[in-house]
């Protein structure tokens, strides 16, 4: 008998507790102290503020010690922190010409007026260890300063423009407000004030290596360090009330400017142009390499060739940052088992059309033997799961958490709420189509369904009744972590029931019991773009969806038939939506894509990383590409389910023993286990207890 073990809540729990263990490490030592990360731990400190565009050295501190000193962990809390906080309004632009130097040197010049400024610096150390920190020691005071720095020193670039030797500084017509990243989506072209807050909050090892890149000819630029300030610089509020700016504090920052030289054009004459580089305190290397790549995705504009990675700025700005990237890399530690099954079983049948099939040990056993007598088929399964049966297990089956009235209700703030609502309702207006919205970071990390999850917090209500399933279970950890969550933020009842819900929170799988009429089904979307495997490039797909140009998708899909004699996508299968916009239905098996067309529940898709949401209203023709002669056609086991005895549903490939032993059960838990419970049992099955908690 398989029995699947039900303990992934306790599971999470004890990886808190052996996560604080690991972090504590020897508890015969001090505990390290925020104001010791924060005093002698500066420079990453620095980082941690940069990368989470929240200048607070205190936090940043607390969050490297949360992290291990996993800096970009580091970075992901100081973010998702940050999405708490009230926004009081914008400072003025920082005048960095007031900078109260600690640093400031130029490569471009022997000397400058007020001089080179070395500063606390590794530039001319010998990299070799210092065995004297290996025990605490007496530190002699510094000395006090032979000279006063002046107040306010020129810049170099300011030199060269009094020669006309530097391109002029020029506002743009109506001086319009930059855009802020951190509530908008990024709209590409993308307009140098975006590019410029993108590259301050990128990863400063992905900077670095393609500033890296446009010294070795991937770019065609020599540039020079004009100029390298770090200190404070004071922050300024303008009061309304007052009429007048007020200084409200100082920050550290650091400021980098290259020159490079431009051979000019029809319209301009030769001279220098600038890359600039400015972030949240002691950041060298990071303002440098910002420098760098804002000069090289300045190419197209300047007329020069743009062929290489660093003047692609789609490429750029989309893949520099560090949240986003670790993320989705991350991701692929989750369940992926259903979408890795539907491969597997078109491999194994393509290898078997060409005699190359090897049988997986006790596999052909398993589907071939009969369902027993009385076991449900066709569609039997779903005539068992009624609003009555549903109801009467209600009080059973739905449990309300503890609500921490720490966070507002749903965790986002209300604004970005509305915002999101109203991102939805244009994608409930144009079945199918991407809508850009101001995605959030969110406490768990992009690729999670951080998208998913903004789009259930922007909808949800006290009343609602929540159920989170991951690849058509209940009970994997990632399922149980998003309930746990929501269960903190909402307090609202969740369940394991599909006919209780009100919201189905879902991650690659659609539930067997069909969906009613009122109920919301919110996908969780790693990629939203179908048409990404074919064209990389945004803005290339936009275009191809506003002219309707699918064609290259058929093309692909004609390209199996001629291989394989066969559509081999078998998950993540393309479709269109009200016949007109071609649509990604999250990486459900395509044995899921029927269950879209002409559904009576709304199914709203979130992708938080790619900052997208689109929709499928209720009754709307939704229908997988196919040809004449190819129709589309689901998956099909020559079983059924070893529990239950189903033969309509998606079947999971389960390995139960060390020498290769499988059997097929259903994927949906929740409807397996129903099933079971009104006394429809498989060939393995016994009864409705055959799922059970671990004890």
């Amino acid at each position: 008998m398989y029995v699947a073990v039900k303990g992934g809540e306790r599971a999470i729990l004890n990886s808190y507790r052996m996560l604080d263990d690991y972090r504590r490490g020897d508890r015969a030592l001090p505990e390290l102290t925020l104001a010791q990360v924060r005093e002698q731990m500066p420079l990453a400190v620095s980082r941690v503020m940069a990368e989470g565009s929240l200048y607070d050295p205190h936090l940043a501190a607390l969050a490297i010690k949360q992290a291990a000193g996993d800096l970009i962990e580091a970075v992901f809390l100081l973010r998702a922190y940050r999405t708490t906080l009230p926004r009081f309004g914008y400072s003025v632009a920082l005048d960095t010409g007031t900078m109260r130097l600690q640093r400031r040197i130029s490569s471009t010049f022997k000397d400058v007026p007020g001089g080179q400024v070395l500063g606390p610096t590794y530039d001319y150390t010998q990299r070799l260890l210092d065995f004297t920190l290996e025990a605490e020691r007496e530190h002699a005071p510094l000395p006090p300063a032979s000279t006063t720095l002046d107040a306010r020193m020129p810049r170099v670039t300011d030199l060269l423009r009094q020669e006309s030797l530097i391109e002029p500084e020029t506002v743009p017509e109506h001086d319009p407000a930059p855009p802020d990243l951190t509530r908008e989506p990024l709209a590409l072209p993308a307009a140098r004030p975006a590019r410029l807050q993108n590259l301050a909050r990128a990863d400063e090892g992905f900077l670095l290596s393609m500033g890296y890149s446009t010294q070795r000819g991937y770019g065609n630029s020599h540039p020079f360090a004009a100029e390298i300030r770090y200190g404070e610089v004071e922050v300024e509020l303008f009061v309304e009330e007052l009429g007048f700016a007020v200084t409200i504090g100082e920050i550290e920052v650091t400021e980098c400017q290259m020159v490079s030289q431009f051979a000019g054009n029809a319209e301009e004459g030769p001279s220098f142009t600038r890359g600039y580089g400015l972030v949240f305190g002691y950041g060298e290397r990071k303002a440098m390499s910002m420098a760098l790549a804002d000069r090289a995705m300045r190419a197209a504009e300047l007329g020069e060739a743009a062929d290489a990675p660093a003047n692609d700025v789609e490429f750029m700005l989309y893949h520099s940052d560090n949240v986003e990237a670790s993320g989705f890399v991350q991701h692929l530690k989750l369940p992926h088992y259903v979408d890795f099954q539907t491969n597997l079983e078109l491999l194994r049948r393509l290898r078997a059309e060409r005699g190359q099939g090897v049988p997986a040990p006790g596999a052909n056993a398993v589907r071939t033997r009969p369902c027993r007598h009385g076991a449900s088929a066709g569609a039997g399964g779903h005539r068992i799961m009624t609003d009555n049966n549903a109801d009467l297990s209600a009080n059973a089956n739905a449990n309300a958490a503890v609500r921490d009235e720490h966070y507002n209700f749903g965790y986002l703030d209300e604004s970005t709420k509305r915002m999101l609502r109203r991102a939805l309702l244009k994608a409930v207006a144009i079945p199918g189509y991407q809508v850009p919205f101001g995605s959030r970071e969110m406490p768990l990390p992009y690729g999670w369904g951080t998208g998913g999850i903004q789009v259930t917090a922007s909808i949800i209500g006290s009343d609602d009744v929540l159920k989170v399933i991951d690849q058509g279970s209940d009970d994997t950890t990632n399922a149980i972590n998003i309930r746990r969550f929501f269960g903190r933020v909402t307090g609202v009842q969740t369940t394991e029931r599909t006919a209780q819900a009100s919201i189905v929170q879902t991650r690659h799988r659609i539930p067997e019991t069909p969906l009613a009429k009122g109920q919301i089904m919110v996908f969780q979307v790693p990629i939203p773009e179908p048409l990404r495997w074919l064209e990389p490039s945004e803005t290339e797909t936009r275009t191809m969806h506003a002219l309707a140009e699918y064609g290259a998708m058929h093309v692909k899909l004609y390209e199996d038939i001629a291989r394989h004699g066969r559509i081999a996508t078998t998950y993540d299968y393309p479709v269109m939506v009200n016949q007109r916009y071609m649509m990604r239905p999250s990486p459900i098996p395509k044995f899921d894509n029927p269950k879209l067309d002409y559904s009576p529940a709304l199914m709203l898709f979130g992708a938080g990383r790619e900052k997208r949401v689109y929709a499928v209203p209720p009754f709307t023709s939704v229908k997988s590409l196919d040809f004449d002669d190819h129709p589309f056609a689901v998956e099909t086991w020559e079983g059924c389910c070893e529990l239950c005895g189903s033969t309509d549903s998606y079947l999971d490939e389960i390995i139960t023993d060390d020498a290769g032993g499988r059997m097929f059960v259903c994927s949906d838990t929740e409807y397996c286990a129903t099933r079971q419970e009104h006394g429809e049992t498989g060939p393995g099955g016994t009864a409705a207890n055959a799922r059970k908690e671990a004890a």
